[in-house]
């Protein structure tokens, strides 16, 4: 049996202001390292073989954080970067809903997934193909062993289409995960997937007061 951790990057800047981030980026609060930091802490005693993070700064920095002392090597991989939001990032949503003529794709991207056209950025369907196969990717690497990886909110709503039988719409409507909450999943040498744990946040501390998305 092969275990898949995931978990999004911590708390950055621009999720505090509520900015599309995409492949642009926005250094970790202190709040963020202290999430990456309360995971490292969780995983300290559980044997995590290797970490698959996205290339993007706030992710390979929260992965750098959760590793810690471990003697593991980290990797990155392209297939596990946040979706490309193209023209809208670093905007946020009442920037956006500015102009005229993005109105019907923000709501699109919110409310009716599948007619979302990009403004050059990245469609959904193909994201969804891309993170999907990175996930496929790095479980045949690794069959029989722990992995944890370290993406981003949309990824994951993404890559959870993979593991989930849901209506893909309503799954996606749904809440982003919290920044470094844990996921796991156990995938049999069949290749059949179980959700054991999901959004996970219980090694939060008291005083994490959330902001923002």
């Amino acid at each position: 049996m092969t275990t898949l951790y995931l978990t999004r990057h911590g708390e950055t800047i621009w999720n505090i202001e509520k900015r599309l981030q995409g492949w642009g980026n926005s250094p970790l609060t202190e709040l963020g390292k202290k999430q990456a930091e309360s995971l490292r802490d969780r995983l300290k005693d559980m044997k995590i073989d290797i970490i698959y993070s996205s290339p993007i700064e706030r992710a390979y920095n929260t992965a750098t954080i959760v590793k810690g002392e471990k003697e593991i090597q980290l990797l990155t991989h392209d297939g596990l970067k946040e979706v490309n939001f193209g023209s809208w990032e670093g905007m946020t949503l009442d920037e956006i809903g500015e102009h005229r003529e993005y109105k019907d794709q923000l709501y699109n991207l919110f409310n009716n997934p599948k007619k979302y056209t990009p403004f050059d950025g990245e469609k959904l369907n193909d994201v969804k193909e891309r993170c999907h196969n990175a996930i496929k990717e790095i479980l045949e690497n690794n069959k029989g062993k722990n992995i944890l990886v370290v993406t981003h909110g949309m990824t994951l709503k993404l890559l959870m289409l993979l593991f989930e039988e849901v209506n893909e719409d309503k799954e996606f409507l749904q809440n982003v995960m919290g920044q470094a909450t844990l996921t796991k999943i156990e995938v049999s040498d069949e290749g059949m997937y179980k959700v054991i744990l999901r959004d996970d946040r219980s090694h939060y501390k008291k005083d994490f007061i959330i902001k923002g998305w």
